[in-house]
């Protein structure tokens, strides 16, 4: 019974080992339909080839048709997909850091915001989002809720802050050179000794 057992766990590990490699298990699947479909049809390729051939030419023309439509549509809702992924996971992350009063949290935080930017997304909720003595030049966060975050000495070149919301916000020692304030909410920010 225990030799029955380790054969079975043995062919259970392999089936796995194949499983986790999607090339290996694509060639075993394609290898293994390439034998049936050819033994079924070996009749046909020597009774009547040239008819056969024919319809093989037609029913490649349909596949070239399937990849062109198909294919590219699935690759691009997939790609889509992903990138919407990838968003709600930057997001997600300035939520995990939210409240988080330390360098590490700051700067990550910071980082997911340049990548929401790089993917046109400027409206992030930044709530108690500590950010002090960081880097957020260029940055656009049009729209955003600011409310209550900490930018003390951090740099805020150029950053786009247009219509957003800035109340209770700290800005002590900030650098905002030529950032864009304008429509911004900022009731009881804190602006002592920013630039």
């Amino acid at each position: 019974m225990s030799r029955f057992k380790k054969y079975k766990e043995t062919i259970v590990d392999r089936f796995n080992t194949i499983i986790e490699k999607p090339l290996l298990t694509s060639t075993i699947v394609l290898a293994g339909v390439t034998v049936l479909v050819l033994s079924l049809s070996i009749s046909y390729y020597l009774k009547d080839f040239d008819n056969f051939w024919e319809q093989i030419l037609a029913e490649a023309h349909g596949m070239i048709f399937d990849i062109a439509i198909i294919g590219i549509l699935i690759f691009w809702l997939n790609q889509n997909g992903e990138t919407r992924q990838r968003i709600r996971t930057y997001k997600d992350e300035i939520d995990d850091f939210r409240l988080w009063e330390s360098d590490e949290a700051a700067f990550r935080t910071v980082g997911n915001i340049k990548r929401l930017n790089r993917h046109k997304i400027h409206e992030i909720n930044l709530v108690n989002c500590h950010l002090a003595r960081t880097n957020l030049n260029y940055v656009n966060l049009k729209g955003s809720n600011l409310n209550s975050a900490n930018f003390s000495s951090s740099s805020l070149i150029e950053t786009n802050m247009e219509n957003t919301r800035l109340n209770q916000t700290n800005f002590e020692n900030a650098n905002l050179n030529q950032a864009n304030l304008n429509g911004a909410y900022a009731s009881g920010a804190n602006f002592k000794d920013a630039f």
